[in-house]
């Protein structure tokens, strides 16, 4: 597997092995990582959760509370110093880039939401530091919640309140950013995957086509670590 760019390889951190005390969601918008947070939050015990969007600071933490937040798109430099944090997980959503690219939040309808740059930036962030972060896919999360739970629990050593699959029960309807960006409370929806094969998306789909050739590779390498 090779990186996107021979910078980001050069940059790449090793996994600290340190005890988490929090838990930072990220990958392009559109990706999933709303209702992955609500999921997050609802489906482990010891989770708080920021309202929002906002990166889980230091000093939010309230032991033995482990602090949840959320950022996307980051630059590249600013995801180094944050692998750096021995205290903190970092958990990337992937989806498939057409189903990103052709995505409209609930409150701008007639409006694509992620630039294709900002896709690829994140894959290759992904792809280049895959070791020091756990990749998460939409795909699988929506099509197996539970088991994607167990495998999230593993990896960071956390204890099951609920089944994913359950969750949506459970969520926090005041966190209304969070709400708003998922359309509404409603459990997990496999008719949201491919939307991407809709005819009106067509033009789109077949102008990212010609512009990004290795689009769908990247994507395939990066869902390999999921």
């Amino acid at each position: 597997m090779t990186c996107g760019t021979s910078s980001l390889k050069m940059n790449s951190t090793k996994p600290p092995t340190h005890t988490k005390k929090r838990i930072l969601i990220t990958g392009a918008g559109r990706s999933g990582t709303s209702v992955f947070k609500m999921l997050m939050s609802t489906g482990f015990f010891n989770i708080r959760a920021l309202p929002g969007e906002k990166f889980p600071e230091k000093k939010f933490i309230t032991p033995p509370k482990i602090l949840l937040g959320k950022c996307l798109a980051i630059p590249l430099k600013r995801m180094q110093k944050y692998l750096l944090d021995s205290d903190l997980a970092v958990l990337f959503m992937i989806r498939h880039p057409y189903d990103v690219l052709v995505s409209e939040h609930p409150s701008t309808r007639g409006t694509y939401c992620t630039p294709p740059e900002v896709w690829n930036h994140m894959a290759d962030i992904a792809l280049c530091m895959s070791e020091s972060m756990t990749v998460v896919s939409y795909d699988k999360l929506v099509n197996q919640p539970d088991v994607q739970q167990k495998r999230i629990a593993e990896k960071l050593s956390l204890t099951i309140k609920r089944p994913f699959s359950e969750c949506h029960e459970y969520f926090d309807e005041t966190d209304v950013e969070m709400v708003k960006n998922m359309g509404g409370i409603r459990p997990m929806d496999t008719s949201r995957n491919k939307m991407w094969h809709r005819h009106w998306h067509a033009e789109r789909i077949n102008d990212i086509k010609e512009r990004y050739p290795d689009m769908l590779r990247k994507y395939n390498d990066v869902l390999e670590l999921s």
